[in-house]
């Protein structure tokens, strides 16, 4: 009897955890000024464009507001390979260049061992649409976070 009763308390704690995870508000909607289109040099329609080609095609590893797997500091925690990394301006993506994102949406990612941890996208999706998805996960980051992504981005050599 004391087996059920603890069965029945771990599912209701389950569900409990579960719709407070559903109520939290969406993260966008704790920034205080997202990054504008303009700033980021695309139009607030191709942002849209990237937003929707996002929920379509990433949110199922990265979810729907870019936010990552809980344990992407920790991959191969036997549920899978690799967790998806935030890309919202919480982890470290702004450690790398547009470039380096669109690079590895198109080719995809591999661990050293040859695992493939995201596929690549080249042959269904465009370089045009790639950057609009770029563009929309970095109009999710803090002003903050944005600006100093610019920042260093500002101070590297041109690559020839």
């Amino acid at each position: 009897m004391k087996k059920v009763w603890i069965v029945i308390a771990a599912a209701a704690l389950f569900t409990v955890a579960c719709k407070r995870e559903a109520a939290r508000p969406a993260l966008r909607s704790t920034q205080s000024t997202p990054v504008s289109a303009s700033s980021s040099g695309f139009s607030a329609g191709q942002i849209a464009l990237g937003e929707r080609l996002f929920q379509a095609d990433c949110a199922p590893c990265h979810g729907a507001q870019a936010q990552g797997h809980a344990g992407w500091r920790v991959p191969r925690s036997g549920l899978f390979t690799a967790a998806a990394p935030p890309l919202n301006g919480t982890g470290d993506a702004w450690k790398r260049s547009r470039q380096q994102f669109v690079d590895t949406i198109e080719h995809g990612a591999r661990l050293p061992d040859g695992t493939v941890v995201m596929p690549a996208w080249k042959d269904r999706l465009s370089r045009t649409q790639i950057r609009y998805i770029v563009a929309w996960f970095q109009s999710l980051w803090p002003p903050q976070v944005y600006r100093n992504w610019a920042r260093i981005q500002a101070s590297q050599p041109p690559k020839s």
